[in-house]
């Protein structure tokens, strides 16, 4: 039958030491010269007791005896080495007898023979460095098989990968297509309508009474209302799928071109803007001057019941990004609702107070997040807004921050 006597260590998994003699008197004289912290010695009084107590645990090294009644030393050390889990453990004999058990012992696979009377300190320097050698080895098994199970993983990964592009594909596949019907089967009714209400009031001619002018403004205008809502659909998806044309965008020409565009719009309108010293960033700048044309017409449309439009156009630098606002002071909404504003289709106001389809913000978003950035916005209710979006630091800019 196989003891074993444990004994702890702090810092790592005692190693097991295997002791095989067929006298109990051997096992505890062998036990109180190896008992060391790091050490979980296991007694076996035969050949056979010791086999089964191989099978229970992996060892760093077997200290046998030589002669034994039944299995002798030498016949249990070549069982051992004819075993694939049990042959690379160090075996070290312990003799009294002559060269002629030392050549066998080597024979059947022995590392090292000791002979009695034993030097203990040399007993416990050789079992020392078996166990030291069992650690490494087993640390590297260890490292070996994280290895392949990280392999693994990587190859599952790419696998996973490799199924969503092809559903990406997919997607976008169906995407094209959802936007050819939009473009082509939505627009053509609408067409359509537009061209009975132009017949109809053709047709009226004089006899048309103001309620028939009513009812085919309403209609024109819901139609004028689709087709606007149709080309934001349209460019919220395409802003999405589009392939980002990087460069670097000086913002401060780009935001003065967007405000040019814009003046139809405010004329007639007393409008104050503050246009602050912008950056450079990398990104694409058809999508960047999107954004802002989004933005300022936003604060535009908001400012309107103001007798005096106040916006302005800023930017901060962060550690690793930039942080871009536009603030009004319009009409504001609820702070409560600021994570909704972003939505697609999302709106904060009636169309009767302000017209719009609720995809300018969406598209907005969608855009700042291809480019790795983030939006948010602030409000207070008939104060005004500030709208928020970062986008990180050129690859340039971060190489001058380091040097």
């Amino acid at each position: 039958m196989a003891v074993s006597v444990r004994v702890t260590m702090a810092h790592e998994a005692p190693v097991n030491i295997l002791l095989v003699d067929d006298k109990t008197e051997n096992l505890l004289a062998l036990e109180s010269i190896l008992e060391a912290p790091g050490y979980h010695l296991v007694r076996a009084l035969s050949g056979q007791d010791a086999l089964l107590a191989l099978l229970a645990r992996d060892y760093a090294a077997i200290v046998l005896d030589v002669q034994m009644p039944g299995m002798t030393g030498i016949e249990l050390a070549q069982i051992v080495r004819g075993r694939k889990k049990t042959q690379h453990i160090p075996i070290l004999f312990l003799t009294a007898h002559s060269e002629e058990n030392a050549i066998a012992g080597y024979q059947a696979g022995a590392v090292d023979f000791l002979t009695k009377p034993l030097q203990p300190a040399v007993l416990r320097s050789k079992v020392a460095v078996f166990a030291d050698l069992f650690r490494k080895s087993s640390a590297l098994k260890l490292e070996v098989e994280e290895r392949r199970q990280a392999e693994e993983r990587i190859g599952q990964l790419n696998k996973e990968l490799s199924e969503r592009v092809e559903e990406l594909a997919a997607a976008n596949a169906e995407l094209e297509s959802f936007s050819y019907t939009v473009s082509h089967d939505l627009r053509a009714p609408l067409r359509q309508v537009s061209g009975f209400v132009a017949l109809l009031q053709e047709s009226l001619g004089e006899r048309q009474s103001e309620q028939d002018s009513e009812y085919i403004g309403l209609i024109a205008t819901a139609v004028n209302r689709m087709g606007h809502l149709i080309d934001d659909l349209l460019r919220f998806s395409r802003f999405g799928r589009a392939e980002l044309n990087r460069s670097l965008v000086n913002l401060t020409p780009l935001v003065e071109q967007v405000r040019e565009t814009l003046a139809p719009v405010i004329a007639g309108r007393d409008v104050r803007w503050k246009i602050g010293q912008l950056p450079e960033v990398e990104g694409d700048s058809a999508m960047l001057r999107q954004v802002f044309a989004s933005l300022l017409d936003n604060a535009l449309k908001f400012t309107r019941t103001r007798a005096c439009a106040e916006i302005e156009v800023g930017a901060r630098r962060e550690s690793d990004e930039h942080v871009f606002f536009v603030r009004d002071n319009g009409v504001g909404f609820d702070p409560r609702h600021a994570g909704k504003l972003f939505g697609v289709f999302e709106r904060l106001h009636t169309g009767a107070e302000f017209e719009g389809t609720g995809i300018g913000l969406a598209s907005v978003r969608r855009i700042i997040q291809r480019h790795n950035g983030r939006s948010w916005a602030e409000s207070v209710p008939n104060e005004g807004t500030v709208v928020y979006f970062s986008l990180p630091l050129s690859s340039t800019k971060i190489y001058e921050s380091l040097h």
